[in-house]
């Protein structure tokens, strides 16, 4: 995959979580720069040694501990008259809690997958003709069944079913290692 196609489909996530993490919008941005500066020093660093290794937690860890660092910087700088929004988290949330601006729930992971299956659609959708796409949009996404679509879109059921098949293989191809959840690649 590409630099601009990986930075598109997580830099959103990359900021959200930032986000999360307590820090301003232009903090955010800046830690999402820092972020994929590191990645692409370290990025062949990142190996799937155990069962639950992914890619997306190593990630997720990076720009926490990003985030960290830059809660750090602003608590060690002078405190202006009145505080900063960062430094009354930081004071909220002591070192040596348990920090629950980055722990995961269920539906953060489930929103996160979501938005990068929506990404690699976006990104392979001009790989494909329209009647091809549409085969798959409304058979897979739309869950309407394959005698349907092909009589609107005046084909044959067999033709819906590969269209479709070369559409998730596309997306496969894609997407590989990017998505932790095994109940998604399961339904690939």
């Amino acid at each position: 995959m590409g630099w601009e196609k990986f930075v598109h489909m997580y830099g959103p996530l990359v900021y959200s979580w930032c986000r999360r993490a307590g820090l301003s919008p232009e903090d955010a941005g800046d830690v999402s720069q820092d972020v994929f500066a590191t990645l692409a020093k370290k990025l062949d660093f990142f190996q799937n040694r155990q069962p639950g290794d992914s890619f997306r937690r190593w990630l997720k860890t990076v720009t926490n501990n990003r985030a960290r660092d830059l809660h750090r910087r602003q608590r060690d700088r002078p405190q202006a008259r009145g505080g900063t929004t960062a430094q009354l988290q930081m004071a909220a949330h002591p070192a040596g809690e348990k920090d629950e601006l980055f722990d995961e729930s269920d539906d953060e992971r489930a929103e996160e997958s979501t938005h990068l299956l929506r990404a690699a659609t976006e990104l392979v959708r001009a790989d494909f003709e329209p009647a091809t796409w549409q085969a798959f949009w409304q058979t897979v996404v739309e869950g309407r069944a394959t005698a349907d679509v092909a009589a609107d879109l005046q084909l044959s059921a067999n033709a819906v079913r590969v269209a479709k098949s070369r559409v998730r293989a596309r997306l496969r191809e894609e997407m590989v290692g990017l998505l932790d959840d095994p109940s998604l690649k399961a339904n690939s």
